[in-house]
């Protein structure tokens, strides 16, 4: 119980915020960019009550990588839709070719690298755009410094997916041979800054 206990109130904690934060709307500039916000912090809310219900071994689930891969996607797109308005649907094209690409190596019969590097490419770049376009919105005046905040959320989140490619590698030291027990709370820390963030710039 104790264990279940450690996870289920980061996990209750994120989908909480996330639930706070559909209802009270985005600001984003435009449209694609509200909706794709929307979504991920929909997805980011239903991916945590299933946590709670099914345990984190569920992330080892081909359908796990698939909802986990939809939250930094969207995210990611958002922010590419209001700083790098110009690259909008090239960055479209990459989030449907690259979700579609782990779908594919992940019910499909192909080497685990394969498999590997198309979560590590796809997470990899969506992961830059959440952590970098803060940075640039914050250099060219088009954003607040609490832009940082999302920035922040985005390099937490990434970590926790590199600890956890980096244990199905089996190339973990011996004190990260269970990054699970720490991903919720990354997750809600994460959560805790985009909201802020994205609200706050």
């Amino acid at each position: 119980m104790r264990t279940k206990f450690h996870y289920t109130l980061p996990l209750t904690l994120t989908a909480l915020i996330a639930a706070w934060q559909i209802a009270a709307g985005h600001p984003g500039n435009t449209s694609l960019a509200i909706w794709a916000y929307t979504f991920g912090f929909g997805v980011l809310l239903v991916a945590s009550l299933w946590l709670i219900l099914m345990g984190l071994e569920v992330l080892s689930h081909p359908a796990g990588v698939l909802i986990s891969a939809l939250i930094p996607l969207s995210i990611s797109l958002g922010l590419v839709t209001e700083y790098a308005l110009a690259f909008t649907w090239v960055y479209l094209g990459f989030v449907l070719v690259g979700w579609l690409g782990i779908a594919i190596t992940r019910f499909m019969r192909v080497h685990p690298p394969l498999r590997i590097g198309a979560v590590a490419f796809t997470h990899g770049v969506a992961g830059f755009s959440i952590v970098g376009l803060p940075l640039v919105a914050l250099c060219q005046g088009q954003a607040g410094p609490f832009i940082l905040g999302v920035s922040v959320g985005g390099a937490v989140i990434s970590l926790s997916g590199m600890l956890l490619l980096w244990q199905r590698m089996g190339r973990l030291w011996s004190k990260w041979r269970d990054p699970l027990s720490v991903l919720p709370w990354s997750l809600l820390l994460s959560t805790f800054c985009l909201v802020i963030g994205l609200n706050l710039r």
